[in-house]
């Protein structure tokens, strides 16, 4: 499975803020271990003023596997569909 991870986990982990550390942790393993991890260029720009240069996001992103996954139209649509599904359905959430 390929899971794709938002910004705020992956801030709650590199802060880390103490209030959700553990539970983001849990959930990035969780993820990482039923398959890849991706974000979108949105998330990854959203990630850049929290480090120093673009070598250390890089080698943080490369450390826990994570990979970039552009947008395009397709794919936003597609996500976008699956979101409204989810939010009719919101017994299927954990």
């Amino acid at each position: 499975m390929i899971t794709a991870v938002d910004t705020n986990i992956l801030l709650d982990v590199f802060l880390p803020d103490k209030r959700f550390v553990a539970d983001s942790s849990k959930l990035l393993k969780k993820a990482y271990d039923e398959g890849a991890l991706i974000i979108c260029d949105i998330v990854y720009a959203e990630l850049v003023p929290q480090f120093n240069d673009r070598k250390s996001l890089e080698r943080t992103l490369l450390e826990i596997n994570v990979k970039i996954s552009t947008l395009n139209a397709d794919i936003a649509f597609i996500a976008g569909e699956r979101w409204g599904l989810h939010r009719k359905n919101p017994e299927e959430r954990e």
